[in-house]
């Protein structure tokens, strides 16, 4: 499954979206103001492709999935992909951030 989360506005500080990857690991990325990227943080400033970057920085970071979710970027949607295939991976994605659609895996 190919699960999509696209930002159409700017988030708020400290919203969150919570990522579960086939083999169970979770993490909580926030929406911070200058984060790094490197941390389970994103750039909630700039725009909506800046932002969208900064998501997908810290989803692949070491800190975040590491590998375990591909991304994909078109402009500011995130493609998602779980990089183990299998029932497993059908996990739930919860989003709390404004102007954002997110969709399961």
């Amino acid at each position: 499954m190919y699960p999509e989360s696209s930002i159409t506005g700017a988030t708020s500080q400290d919203e969150t979206i919570t990522l579960i990857s086939t083999d169970g690991t979770t993490r909580i990325y926030v929406a911070k103001t200058d984060a790094t990227g490197s941390d389970l943080h994103f750039d909630r400033d700039g725009t909506v492709t800046e932002a969208m970057a900064s998501l997908k920085a810290a989803i692949l970071s070491s800190g975040g999935h590491d590998g375990q979710i591909t991304v994909a970027q078109d402009a500011g949607e995130l493609t998602l992909t779980q990089a183990t295939k299998g029932a497993d991976g059908n996990r739930t994605t919860t989003e709390g951030l404004s102007n954002t659609t997110a969709t399961n895996f």
